[in-house]
């Protein structure tokens, strides 16, 4: 990845998923000079990479409200009544000097919120 991001000249990585947001922090955590890097989700490993400045930002959301969300369009199916289309999952986006505010916080470190 790194190669490929030189050989580019990229100024920024966007990684679509949680496994290729770790990747690229990991790629990148000792370097000083690298890419701005915009990830997905809020383990411990990636609110930490966000909180050090590897991760410029990332797309979070509420583990809780997710598997809320699962249920219920489960029941839904299961009652046939189909998509439960007003319900949506809320991202959002969080940038590293962000990561105190109080919202952010319950979606970054859900067990001390």
């Amino acid at each position: 990845m790194r190669k490929m991001a030189e050989e580019m000249g990229a100024e920024q990585i966007i990684a679509l998923d949680s496994k290729a947001t770790l990747m690229a922090a990991e790629e990148y955590a000792l370097s000083a000079d690298h890419p701005q890097i915009y990830g997905v989700g809020s383990s411990g490993e990636i609110t930490s990479y966000l909180e050090k400045g590897v991760l410029t930002a990332v797309a979070a959301w509420s583990k809780y409200a997710a598997g809320y969300l699962a249920v219920e369009y489960a029941a839904a199916a299961i009652q046939g009544r189909g998509d439960p289309s007003d319900s949506a999952l809320k991202i959002s986006i969080i940038k590293g000097d962000e990561i105190y505010e109080p919202e952010n916080q319950k979606l970054l470190f859900p067990v001390i919120s």
